[in-house]
């Protein structure tokens, strides 16, 4: 976790998320008081850095206050991960969370963005992100900006002003972007937000950020303690010193510590009011339906699939039959296969459709990711072989037909590795995935 002197000389805690002393119960806000029964009252932050580290997998005994109370916490000192970027998905909704600013994190978010292509939505999450290097902050930001847009500028104590703009062009200048902010979002993660809103780039939800708007500079010194000076004050393209005062998010969540489900539902929120006031976009971009998930929140076997609508509302999206090309390769997890989708999607980048496929099998729900669609069996056996030779896969082809009663579904399938012909095993259920909406 960092740690920080307050304007009463106290140490504030500010755990990374799911690092250690989160994961302890250590949470933002809390006060530490000492550190395996050494008070850290009148210490520096070296000071106190030096009693916290130790040997990983060793514990170390914290004490904190929070409010009125005085607790303790064993937490388990382990090597801090270099990985600060991740995503998970809410449904069709990818979440990429950048969990601090490091000297890898503009790389791991470039990777990410070229992998997971031109989605309709995105949600970046920059709660509980105390900052760090602001470098990385600025170049991260300039993924999703156009050239010479402003990101931030450096006023120093001397009066000199740098400015610092966007050099390159973006990664992504297409995907509608929500930040989710929280009052623990500070420093260079503060930038990257101010960035991206106040060019119109991206819209910000949550509660107002922590307000640390300053650089600092260590200086050592000779008898081994160290002197923070404060250097600079950082301001956002738009001319805001946010120091002390945080940044107030575009959409508001007016609720005491608002929780995960909450931003969800903002988003939702907003991509219905966009919808609804540019009813023509959808014939452009079909935009991801956050209402329900593609796929049972239940993986039990014989979970039940969301039938195909009627066919007279398919009739501009899915032919009465068409066909896909399935990677036989099971995932327990949708969030396992949506993983291994984007890195399908990077091996054969001009598929625009991705879907995933539903199994029941005696050990349960299996997931796998297929390609799509194709207008013809001739066309989808051609891709079935070249797929199943780059992949060193068995792949199979999927039949979806669209009968004429009730709008329901008769799939069949062929399984293919190499020319060599199985039988499916078990029987599956078509699941919709990046692209379009079942």
């Amino acid at each position: 976790m960092d740690i920080e002197v307050t304007s009463s000389d106290k140490i504030l805690c500010i755990p990374h998320a799911h690092g250690p002393a989160e994961k302890a119960g250590i949470k933002f806000g809390d006060i530490l008081e000492s550190i395996n029964d050494v008070s850290v009252s009148g210490k520096s932050l070296i000071e106190v850095s030096i009693l916290a580290r130790g040997e990983a997998g060793k514990e170390v005994l914290l004490k904190v206050r929070r409010g009125d109370q005085l607790k303790t916490f064993r937490v388990k000192r382990e090597e801090i991960q270099a990985k600060s970027v991740w995503i998970t998905w809410q449904g069709n909704l990818p979440v990429i969370t950048i969990s601090s600013f490091k000297n890898n994190t503009q790389r791991e978010l470039k990777n990410l963005l070229l992998t997971l292509g031109e989605v309709s939505q995105m949600v970046l999450d920059l709660r509980g992100n105390p900052g760090g290097d602001l470098n990385e902050a600025v170049d991260s930001a300039m993924l999703f900006l156009d050239k010479n847009k402003k990101i931030v500028s450096i006023n120093t104590r001397a009066g000199v002003s740098t400015q610092y703009k966007s050099t390159s062009l973006p990664t992504n200048r297409t995907s509608q972007l929500f930040l989710w902010q929280d009052k623990r979002t500070a420093s260079a993660a503060e930038v990257f937000i101010a960035a991206l809103v106040q060019n119109d780039r991206a819209r910000s939800i949550g509660e107002k950020t922590y307000g640390k708007g300053i650089m600092q500079d260590v200086i050592e010194l000779k008898d081994g303690s160290a002197l923070i000076l404060t250097t600079a004050l950082l301001q956002t393209p738009n001319g805001t010193l946010y120091h002390g005062k945080g940044l107030e998010p575009t959409d508001p969540l007016n609720i005491p510590s608002p929780e995960t489900d909450h931003y969800l539902a903002k988003v939702k929120q907003l991509i219905e009011q966009e919808t609804s006031s540019h009813p023509l976009s959808s014939l452009k971009t079909k935009p991801r339906s956050l209402n329900n998930s593609s796929l049972p929140e239940n993986n039990s076997p014989g979970a039940s699939v969301p039938s195909i609508p009627p066919k007279t509302e398919l009739k501009q999206e899915i032919p009465p039959v068409t066909y896909l090309v399935c990677l036989d390769k099971d995932y327990s997890t949708q969030e396992e296969a949506k993983n291994y989708a984007l890195e399908v999607r990077s091996s054969f980048n001009h598929f625009s459709d991705l879907y995933l496929l539903q199994r029941r099998t005696p050990e349960g729900t299996k997931f796998m990711v297929c390609l799509g669609t194709f207008k013809s069996i001739q066309e989808a056996e051609h891709e079935q072989v070249r797929i199943s030779k780059s992949m060193d896969l068995p792949v199979f082809i999927k039949e979806i037909r669209v009968e004429d009663s009730g709008g329901r579904a008769s799939e069949t399938a062929t399984y293919k590795r190499n020319d060599k012909i199985s039988h499916p095993s078990a029987t599956s259920d078509l699941a919709c995935y990046v692209d379009r909406s079942c």
